[in-house]
C-alpha cells in the first residue's frame, strides 16, 4: 500500500489559525507558523516578505560571487565567509538541474521556462500591489495566465 498525499499551501495560509492552535507553544513549527500568519495578513506585508527575502538572497549571492572571484584570482579567504555560501551555492545548482529536467519534461528549452516564469512571478507581484489578496494572488492562477497551474 502506497500512501500520498499533497500539502495544499493555499489551505495551509487559510487554516493557519488552526494550525497555530494544534502546534506546541514556543516550538520552532509554531514560531514559524505565526511569522507565516504575520506575512500573509496583507498584500502590503506578503510584499515587504517578498522584498526582504530577495535582498537576503541578493546579499548571499554577492558574497558567493567576491568569493568565487577571490579564489579564482589567488587571494586569501577565510573558511567561514565559503562555508557560509557553500549551502547556497548547492541549492542554486539543484535549482537548475531540476529547473532543467522540468523544462525537458514540458518540451521546452531552460530559457523559455525560466522567462515563463519570471513572468508569472511579475504578474503576481503586480497583482498584490494592486491589493489583491494573498492567496488569490499567490495560489490562484491570473485569467491571463496560459498555465492552470498555481504553483508554476
Amino acid at each position: 500500500m502506497t500512501l500520498s498525499y499533497n500539502i495544499r499551501l493555499d489551505e495551509t495560509v487559510r487554516s493557519i489559525g488552526e494550525v497555530l492552535e494544534a502546534l506546541p507553544a514556543g516550538s520552532m513549527p509554531q514560531r514559524r507558523a505565526v511569522e507565516l500568519s504575520k506575512h500573509a495578513a496583507s498584500a502590503t506585508t506578503w510584499l515587504e516578505f517578498i522584498d526582504e527575502l530577495g535582498r537576503e538572497v541578493d546579499l548571499v549571492l554577492a558574497r558567493a560571487a567576491r568569493q568565487r572571484k577571490a579564489i579564482v584570482h589567488g587571494a586569501d579567504t577565510l573558511d567561514e565567509v565559503i562555508d557560509s555560501v557553500v549551502d547556497f551555492a548547492a541549492f542554486l545548482q539543484w535549482a537548475l538541474v531540476h529547473d532543467q529536467l522540468d523544462a525537458v519534461a514540458e518540451g521546452e528549452s531552460l530559457l523559455a521556462s525560466l522567462e515563463t516564469r519570471s513572468l508569472r512571478i511579475k504578474s503576481r507581484h503586480a497583482r498584490l500591489q494592486a491589493g489583491e489578496a494573498v492567496i488569490s494572488s499567490i495560489f490562484e492562477p491570473n485569467p491571463n495566465e496560459d498555465s492552470d497551474d498555481p504553483s508554476r
